[in-house]
């Protein structure tokens, strides 16, 4: 997507912030241009980023500084969690599948585990967001609301886990560990349920 002006004036007045605007604006499109998403996950980013702005208006250093370490980490997690990212179809989710309950849920709860365990370790969100999308992936269900809900339900517990060791200050990779484990374990025992219901 090109970043002209009316845009970027359009952008600037929603989420009522001049200085991060254009950054923000311009570390999605960086995303786009290395081809780590399309343009619709790029309107979606966009759209996510004014409704977050619009809720913490204070939260949007953050926003950028997120986009920014998307953008510049070389990490294996980085590159594995965009490749599931494409193959995702952002539209009919958000037309046919989610309605405005789930749709909060899914940007605030994602956004507030990517908050919190930022707090450790700049790219450990990217390593539990790939574990936890990884892992809902795994589940062998056809209901797409339902691996929403189970989505939704990694992204709390992981939450919890995180926000308890950022105050037993744990480092990094115990936390990763210990979201690895409570992803997999409960990735196994849904689908050993469902193969034998």
């Amino acid at each position: 997507m090109t970043l002209n002006k009316n845009l970027i004036n359009i952008f600037e007045k929603l989420i009522n912030n001049k200085k991060y605007s254009f950054k923000i604006l311009n570390c999605i499109n960086q995303l786009e241009k290395k081809g780590l998403i399309d343009n619709v996950t790029e309107l979606f980013l966009i759209k996510v980023t004014i409704i977050i702005s619009s809720y913490y208006p204070t939260k949007i250093k953050f926003i950028y500084t997120f986009l920014k370490i998307l953008y510049i980490s070389k990490i294996e997690d980085k590159f594995e969690l965009f490749k599931k990212i494409r193959k995702m179809n952002f539209e009919y989710y958000e037309e046919d599948i989610l309605d405005n309950y789930h749709m909060d849920k899914l940007i605030f709860k994602t956004f507030e585990l990517l908050y919190n365990s930022s707090k450790i370790n700049n790219e450990l969100p990217i390593t539990i967001l790939n574990e936890i999308i990884l892992n809902c992936n795994k589940i062998k269900i056809d209901d797409k609301l339902l691996r929403i809900k189970l989505y939704l339900m990694y992204i709390n517990k992981s939450n919890i886990i995180v926000c308890s060791c950022f105050i037993e200050n744990t480092r990094s990779n115990i936390v990763y560990l210990k979201v690895m484990e409570l992803c997999g374990v409960t990735t196994k025992i849904i689908n050993n349920f469902l193969i034998n219901k």
